[in-house]
């Protein structure tokens, strides 16, 4: 009976594990401070090239284009500020000009 339980429960684990297979929708939220911009949020749902990341300011909220994408990495370009979110290690970084910096930044994530 305890081996049927055991094997019952470790299938059971397996199935649970691969949920991320039924996620229909996951949203990034990135809660950040830096000293090139001050605080932002940046939001990520899509992640292909064209599609666009909300990035909200205490000025008001814009939609950034992704302009390239590789593996993890997502490069969002608005003059004069290059934006580069590391979706792996859950890290913001910004450059503009010679001056590159690692936003602070605290990540929450939604998924369905």
């Amino acid at each position: 009976m305890s081996k049927l339980v055991f094997a019952s429960l470790l299938s059971m684990g397996a199935v649970l594990h691969d949920c991320a297979a039924f996620r229909r929708f996951e949203q990034l939220s990135f809660s950040c401070t830096s000293a090139l911009t001050g605080p932002f949020e940046l939001r990520v749902i899509d992640r292909s090239v064209g599609d666009r990341v909300t990035l909200s300011r205490p000025s008001g909220e814009q939609q950034l284009p992704i302009a390239k994408t590789s593996q993890d990495m997502l490069i969002l370009s608005t003059p004069p500020i290059l934006w580069m979110i590391d979706l792996n290690a859950k890290r913001v970084f910004l450059s503009q000009g010679k001056q590159t910096v690692l936003a602070d930044c605290q990540v929450k994530s939604f998924s369905m």
